[in-house]
C-alpha cells in the first residue's frame, strides 16, 4: 500500500480488517460472517457472477483469499490463521479465522490507510478486542511478577503453559496456538510492558515451541 490520502484497496487487505472488525484479534471469525461483510463492503468482487444473483455471496472467493493469508510469502508474512480444533486424536480445520501476530502488526501499520478508503465512516480500535480477562491473568502470574522485581525470565514449563492456561504436558501445536493468540492481543494491547515481557518469556521458551 502506498503512502496517499486514499489508496486503492487490495481484497486480501479488506479481508484482513474485516477479521479484526469482527473481533478476531482475540477468538476466530465464522468464514460466513466474514464474506457477509465482505459483501456488504464490495458486492461487486463477492458477489456471483449474473447480475440475477449479484445478492448471493460468494464465499468460495472469500475462502481462497483467506487461505491466501495463512502462508507467508516473500512480499508478506503469515497475518491470519485458520482456527483448528482437536477431534478424535488429530487437528481438523473448522472454517473459522483469526489475525496472527504478524497480522496485527501489519494491520497497526496500515489501518489509517485502509480506512481511509472505506466508503462509510468504519473506525476500528483494535485495543477493545483484546480480552481484559487474559491480561489480568497474565499479571497475576509469577512469572510476570519474578519479571516485574527482577527485569529476567527463569524457563519452566509448568509456569510458562499455566501462563498460557494449559497443561504442562499439552501438544506443541497447543501450545503454540495457546502462544500466538496471546501475543496477537498483547500486540494490539500496545503496551510497552507487557510486550516486553512477552519477548523475554518468548525467548526463554523457544524449546517449547519449536520441539
Amino acid at each position: 500500500m502506498q503512502e496517499t490520502d486514499k489508496v486503492d484497496l487490495k481484497n486480501w487487505e479488506l479481508l484482513v480488517y474485516i477479521v479484526a472488525e469482527l473481533g478476531g484479534v482475540s477468538k476466530p471469525v465464522h468464514i460466513e460472517r466474514i464474506a457477509s461483510r465482505a459483501h456488504a463492503h464490495n458486492p461487486t468482487i463477492y458477489g456471483w457472477e449474473l447480475e440475477e444473483y449479484a445478492t448471493q455471496i460468494d464465499k468460495e472467493k472469500v475462502r481462497r483469499t483467506l487461505t491466501s493469508l495463512e502462508t507467508e510469502t516473500n512480499s508478506r508474512k503469515r497475518l491470519l490463521k485458520s482456527h483448528r480444533i482437536f477431534a478424535n486424536k488429530s487437528f481438523r480445520k473448522k472454517d473459522m479465522w483469526q489475525l496472527t501476530p504478524d497480522g496485527v502488526q501489519w494491520l497497526k501499520m496500515y489501518q489509517q490507510e485502509i480506512e481511509s478508503s472505506l466508503d462509510d465512516s468504519s473506525r476500528l480500535e483494535l485495543k477493545d478486542s483484546v480480552s481484559r480477562r487474559l491480561i489480568a491473568h497474565i499479571k497475576h502470574t509469577t512469572f510476570y511478577s519474578d519479571y516485574k522485581s527482577n527485569g529476567c525470565i527463569t524457563p519452566s514449563q509448568n509456569r510458562f503453559a499455566d501462563m498460557l492456561d494449559c497443561s504442562p504436558d499439552a501438544k506443541v501445536e497447543i501450545l503454540k496456538n495457546r502462544h500466538e493468540n496471546m501475543l496477537a492481543q498483547i500486540y494490539a494491547l500496545d503496551d510497552e510492558d507487557l510486550t516486553e515481557f512477552i519477548s523475554a518469556c518468548t525467548e526463554a521458551h523457544k524449546y517449547l515451541l519449536t520441539n
